[in-house]
C-alpha cells in the first residue's frame, strides 16, 4: 500500500467515524472532528492481519440410502 493509499484510507475512516458520531449524537459538534481523527488514526494502527475471516465452504452431506 502506497503512502497516498494510506492517506486516502485514513480520510475514509475519518469520514465513517464522523458519520457514526453524528448519528449517535453523544458528542458536541466541536468535539466530533477531533474524536473522528483520533479514531481513524487508531484504526490505521491496527495490524493488517486482522479483518474478516475467510469463508470456509460447508461440508457436503449426502442422505443415507442415496
Amino acid at each position: 500500500m502506497t503512502e497516498q493509499d494510506r492517506t486516502h484510507l485514513e480520510w475514509l475512516y475519518t469520514g465513517f467515524a464522523m458519520m457514526g458520531f453524528l448519528i449517535n449524537g453523544d458528542y458536541s459538534v466541536e468535539e466530533i472532528p477531533h474524536r473522528s481523527r483520533e479514531l481513524a488514526k487508531a484504526m490505521m494502527n491496527e495490524p493488517e492481519e486482522l479483518g474478516i475471516m475467510a469463508i470456509k465452504p460447508r461440508k457436503k452431506y449426502s442422505r443415507k440410502g442415496d
